[in-house]
């Protein structure tokens, strides 16, 4: 089915059991909710495995925990928290056209989602965004 407004990130090699030096044999995309051609939302988690001489193979997630609910026009990207990478899905809008500036982190390895309680102040909500990470040693505050 279309979609549009998902998000897709990209899993470093390591994070999926690969080697450190990123010489695994597979890379991992995952593609999170959107807006299907009927218009009604998803949240829906996918998996594209890229093997070495395979073909792409595309698979849903059923991971445990408390996933976003149905979305689109979020933002995603894959941050290193507690020594793993995951992936955290932040605002969107849902299917009452309300807008939300909630955070949920996705584990690969525990295959498990987590709605973030975060502390300070907290951005608007807000939709059809887009999020970066920035990385810098404790040194740099």
């Amino acid at each position: 089915r279309a979609r549009s407004g998902h998000s897709t990130v990209v899993l470093p090699k390591a994070a999926q059991g690969g080697q450190k030096d990123g010489t695994a044999k597979t890379q991992d995309l995952l593609l999170f909710g959107g807006e299907l051609g009927d218009y009604s939302l998803s949240a829906d988690l996918w998996r594209c495995r890229i093997a070495a001489n395979e073909e792409p193979l595309w698979t849903i997630v059923k991971a445990g925990g408390e996933a976003p609910p149905p979305c689109f026009g979020h933002s995603a990207v894959v941050v290193r928290r507690e020594g793993r990478s995951m992936m955290l899905v932040f605002g969107g809008q849902r299917n009452n056209d309300a807008v939300c500036n909630s955070l949920h982190c996705y584990d690969p390895k525990d295959n498990t989602w987590t709605k973030l309680q975060p502390l300070g102040d907290v951005p608007e909500p807000r939709t059809k965004h887009c999020a970066f990470v920035v990385t810098h040693d404790a040194q740099d505050e």
